[in-house]
């Protein structure tokens, strides 16, 4: 890929198109605020989506439509070849997106007041969607390690504090995303596997978010949930992958046949059979495909260099900050409490009012975070190093500002 093709590949998801990435800030923000927050890509769509998108909206008509027949058979195929897992098409249940799947989960497996068990740090709306439907949320916090290793840093996942947290108290399920949001490093097979043994031991429902697992490096030791136990729920979508959250498709696995009746059922009262437009039917036929396929090994590729001139660029300007790169996905964490302190909150608001850059703050995804930023590097290299010079340069303003 040449910086030439780079650049204008990742200039598509900008201005001017209601993308949720800029048009939240440029409402009370100059237009030229630079994004980095938001976990969308600014990765136009490949040819092959792109031009079947085109041509269905050529045909101007765009009723209800049925689901492609070829559609669980290519995700099933495809599901088969990147986990080892053949599903049936019955054991494949379309959703709207993963946050409708997450919330449907809770719905189905859990009532009201029972427990549901989560992560912190974890993405924000797990608990939003524990707490809006009534069930009691738990947390089981885990650690990070910064080292020397590839990636800078690894989870500290305490298995024997998990299996008594489980066995105290018996959450009806467990919710978690790997490759894990905020710092995107991944559970290891054998965490998977330990996981997975105490979940059942317990007679616990587990949830696996995997929506950034078809971007994980392909030296990086972890797997599918359903490649330990195709029985667990496990949420995908194209959509982190290929560029399109916003045409609302993914999909649901699980081998359970309560499970799956359960999700059946309650999926069949919320009448969603035409809730599918006809333009995520084309993006998903043509995203499992081969052309679509060197596509995703060549943004691994080019997300790999994005987060090594990352951490590079950072470490010069900011020596005394920890960065861990993403083992999956293109969001990276940046740990400034050796410049800020837990003030993260203070920093995200003072770098887009100061220095028109946005970035996420570590406490949005919990009280352990605080201090450390989230920076998206799905973008362009010119995009990218202005938005760092924005911010480091902004790290020393916000702490000079202190000593004066």
């Amino acid at each position: 890929m040449t910086e030439e093709y780079k650049e204008q590949l990742f200039q598509g998801l900008t201005r001017g198109n209601y993308c949720a990435k800029y048009e939240r800030f440029n409402e009370i923000r100059p237009e030229d605020t630079i994004s980095l927050s938001v976990a969308d890509s600014c990765v136009p769509v490949p040819p092959p989506i792109a031009n079947a998108i085109t041509k269905r909206a050529e045909r101007l008509t765009y009723g209800y439509t049925n689901t492609p027949t070829q559609l669980i058979p290519n995700i099933s195929t495809v599901l088969h070849k990147r986990h080892g897992v053949k599903f049936t098409p019955e054991e494949i249940i379309l959703s709207i997106n993963i946050l409708f799947s997450l919330s449907l989960c809770v719905q189905t497996l859990t009532k009201e007041d029972e427990d549901v068990l989560t992560l912190e740090p974890c993405y924000g709306p797990f608990r939003s969607i524990i707490h809006e439907n009534n069930r009691r949320l738990h947390e089981f916090k885990y650690g990070i390690t910064y080292d020397n290793s590839k990636y800078g840093g690894k989870l500290e996942f305490d298995m024997e504090l998990f299996r008594s947290t489980i066995e105290t108290l018996k959450p009806k399920l467990f919710m978690f995303v790997n490759p894990h949001n905020p710092v995107f490093t991944c559970f290891s097979v054998q965490q998977l596997q330990e996981i997975n043994d105490i979940c059942v031991e317990n007679g616990v429902a587990l949830v696996s978010d995997e929506i950034h697992i078809d971007l994980c490096q392909p030296d990086v030791d972890t797997c599918s949930m359903m490649s330990i136990n195709p029985d667990h729920i496990v949420l995908q979508a194209p959509s982190k992958t290929y560029g399109v959250p916003g045409l609302l498709l993914s999909y649901i696995t699980t081998k359970n046949a309560r499970y799956k009746d359960m999700l059946y059922s309650e999926m069949k009262k919320l009448h969603l059979q035409y809730a599918f437009s006809p333009f995520a039917y084309e993006a998903a036929l043509a995203a499992y495909t081969d052309e679509c396929e060197m596509y995703r090994h060549t943004l691994i590729e080019y997300y790999m260099e994005q987060s090594v001139f990352t951490k590079d660029f950072i470490l010069e300007r900011l020596p005394e900050s920890k960065i861990i790169m993403p083992q999956g996905s293109f969001l990276l964490h940046c740990d400034l409490r050796a410049y800020i302190g837990d003030r993260d909150s203070e920093l995200e608001v003072f770098l887009v009012d100061e220095y028109k850059l946005a970035v996420t703050r570590g406490s949005a995804f919990g009280p352990s975070m605080k201090g450390c930023m989230r920076i998206n590097l799905s973008c362009g290299r010119t995009t990218l190093i202005e938005g760092l010079t924005r911010m480091t340069e902004g790290v020393l303003s916000f702490v000079a500002q202190d000593k004066n």
